[in-house]
């Protein structure tokens, strides 16, 4: 005796929790729990010393320079100032491509951020981290 196909009823409306729409949707609108909403003012102020020290440091070494002092503490200086700058590059720039803006915004901050690394950190810092608003959680 063949077996009866069970019958299988094909509707158009999808469970709106399940549906691949809904998931793609609900997965778009979380928000990255790293972002700089969720940062608390200490942390915030932390982002800002490691934004600002290459533009101290860099004004420090090219005054020592100017002066005409060349001993190993100059060139420990200009060192720790490159080193300084590269590190903070990488936070930045990977907090760059964390905050929500547009594509053309982006490139225009990693230039500036590569060809003005003094300068542009310390803005990028107040821009996008220290004038982030905060998150506002609601506990029950």
């Amino acid at each position: 005796m063949a077996r009866a196909k069970p019958l299988v009823m094909q509707s158009s409306i999808a469970h709106p929790v399940t549906a691949p729409d809904s998931q793609k949707q609900r997965e778009a609108n979380l928000e990255e729990p790293h972002s700089a909403e969720h940062l608390s003012t200490g942390a915030r102020a932390v982002w800002g010393i490691v934004a600002f020290v290459p533009m101290f440091a860099g004004a420090a070494f090219l005054g020592a320079l100017a002066s005409g002092a060349a001993d190993p503490t100059v060139i420990g200086l200009g060192l720790f100032t490159l080193l300084w700058t590269g590190l903070a590059l990488l936070f930045f720039g990977n907090r760059l491509f964390k905050v929500r803006m547009r594509s053309e915004k982006r490139v225009t901050w990693a230039m500036a951020l590569v060809g003005l690394a003094p300068l542009a950190l310390p803005a990028f810092w107040y821009r996008y981290i220290w004038s982030a608003p905060t998150s506002r959680t609601v506990h029950d």
